[in-house]
């Protein structure tokens, strides 16, 4: 954990200097009413603020077959979750 915590302030310091602001917010795509994928959603979003929400945060983020296509090239979202892996 101590290591850890090292390398996230290093991270912090190195993307500070590079413009970055924290803390970085995340939009994960989630399917519309499908609550398997929501609770997998939820899984991960907590997974990754594990790491702190001063560092970084998920947002989650419905979205339907018929836009998720154009939501993908517009860059609304900066995770989803496809098949069998992120």
């Amino acid at each position: 954990l101590e290591t850890a915590e090292q390398y996230k302030q290093q991270a912090i310091e190195e993307l500070t200097a590079q413009g970055v602001s924290f803390p970085i917010n995340l939009t994960l795509a989630v399917p519309a009413g499908n609550e398997t994928r929501a609770q997998s959603a939820r899984l991960l979003q907590e997974a990754i603020q594990a790491l702190g929400t001063d560092y970084v945060t998920v947002t989650l983020t419905e979205y339907s077959s018929a836009t998720f296509s154009s939501q993908r090239q517009d860059g609304e979202f900066a995770l989803a979750v496809s098949g069998w892996a992120p």
